[in-house]
C-alpha cells in the first residue's frame, strides 16, 4: 500500500507541475507518465532480488515511451512492453510485443532487437545494446539503448562509454544510450576485469538476405493515383531488398524511387505498378543491384484500395541493421 501511495504521489506532483500554463506540453506529460508508469508496473513483478530486477526493467521501458508515442498507448501495452524487453535483455535476440495479447484496444505493437553484447569496462557486468520500435496507429518511433545487468538480476541503462564491445573500446556519443549521458560515471576508474565467461557472438542475419529494418505506412487514403511517403535511413546503408507487407485493408504501390549517397535516383520497377495487394500479402523489389552505392532515402506513392490502409516497409541489408523514420508529403 506505501508503495502504491508513492508512486500516485509522484504521477500527481508531476501532473501539477507539468499541466500548469509555463509547461503545458504533452510530450513531456507522457514522458513523466511513461517513467513512472514503467517503474510502477516493474515493481508488480517478482519478488525479493526478482522484484529489483522487475523494477529496474520497468523503468527502463518507461523511457523507451515517454514520449509522443505514450500518449497512443494504454496500461496493456506497457505491461506488453516491459514483458518483451524483459524477455530480450536476459535471452537475447528479437522479442516481438503486440498490446492486444494483454487486453489493449490500441493496436500498438513493436519489437525490440538485442544488438550487441559487451562487458562493463570498470564493473565487469554484461551490458547488451538494444533497439526497440513502437507502431502505433499516428506514428512509428525507433530508440537505441545500452542496459548492463547487476549481480543480483537487476538491470540498468548506462552510458555507451562505460561499454567495451566484442573486446575493443568505442568512440562513445553514437547512442542515446536512455538519456543517461550528462551523468558522471557511477564508478571509479580501473583497469577492466576479465569478463566471467565468453561473451556470445553477435545475432545472426534475420534472414537469407541479410539485416533487416522495418517502419510502417499508417492511415493510407484512396487519394487517386496515390500520395507520398518518404522512408529516411538515419545512417546510410547498402541495400538488397525492398518489401511492402500490407497490414489492413488492400493498397497498390504506384511508384518507388531509391536516392543514393552518390546522388543517383533509382526507379524500383517491380515496385512500381504493382498488383492490388491485401492483408497478409507482401511486394517486394527482388534484388535491387545497387553495388556499393549507399541508400539514403526512398519515396513511394501508394493508395488504398479500401478504408485506410496500413503496411510494413522492410529493407534488407548485408551491412548492418538499418535504420528508418518515415514522413508524408
Amino acid at each position: 500500500m506505501k508503495k502504491n501511495l508513492i508512486i500516485g504521489s509522484l504521477i500527481v506532483t508531476s501532473l501539477v507541475q507539468y499541466t500548469s500554463p509555463a509547461f503545458a506540453n504533452k510530450e513531456i506529460i507522457g514522458s513523466v507518465i511513461g517513467g513512472i508508469i514503467g517503474a510502477g508496473v516493474g515493481s508488480t513483478i517478482g519478488k525479493g532480488n526478482g522484484n529489483k530486477a522487475a523494477i529496474a526493467i520497468g523503468a527502463i521501458a518507461g523511457t523507451i515511451i515517454g514520449n509522443k508515442v505514450g500518449q497512443d498507448l494504454d496500461e496493456a501495452d506497457r505491461r506488453a512492453i516491459n514483458d518483451a524487453q524483459n524477455r530480450m535483455l536476459r535471452q537475447g535476440g528479437n522479442c516481438d510485443w503486440d498490446g492486444r495479447n494483454y487486453g489493449s484496444r490500441t493496436g500498438s505493437r513493436g519489437r525490440f532487437t538485442s544488438v550487441r553484447e559487451g562487458t562493463n569496462i570498470y564493473t565487469g557486468e554484461v551490458c547488451r545494446e538494444y533497439t526497440s520500435v513502437i507502431y502505433t496507429r499516428r506514428t512509428t518511433e525507433e530508440t537505441r539503448g545500452i542496459a548492463c545487468s547487476r549481480p543480483d538480476g537487476s538491470w540498468y541503462e548506462t552510458r555507451e562509454t562505460e561499454v567495451r564491445f566484442n573486446g575493443r573500446g568505442n568512440g562513445g556519443g553514437r547512442h542515446n544510450g536512455g538519456g543517461r549521458h550528462n551523468e558522471p560515471p557511477r564508478y571509479n576508474p580501473a583497469p577492466p576485469p576479465a569478463p566471467s565467461r565468453p561473451l556470445p557472438p553477435p545475432p545472426p542475419p534475420v534472414n537469407r538476405y541479410g539485416y533487416e529494418g522495418q517502419t510502417q505506412l499508417s492511415q493510407i487514403t484512396r487519394r487517386t493515383g496515390g500520395e507520398w511517403f518518404r522512408v529516411t535511413l538515419n545512417q546510410a546503408v547498402s541495400l538488397e531488398n525492398i518489401q511492402v507487407y500490407v497490414l489492413a485493408a488492400g493498397l497498390k504501390v504506384h511508384d518507388t524511387t531509391v536516392y543514393t549517397e552518390s546522388g543517383r535516383r533509382v526507379q524500383v520497377y517491380q515496385l512500381t505498378n504493382t498488383q492490388n495487394a491485401y492483408s497478409g500479402q507482401t511486394l517486394s523489389s527482388a534484388n535491387l543491384n545497387l553495388g556499393s552505392d549507399r541508400v539514403t532515402a526512398i519515396d513511394l506513392r501508394v493508395e488504398s484500395m479500401g478504408g485506410y490502409a496500413e503496411a510494413i516497409v522492410k529493407v534488407t541489408s548485408n551491412e548492418t541493421y538499418p535504420s528508418l523514420s518515415v514522413s508524408r508529403y
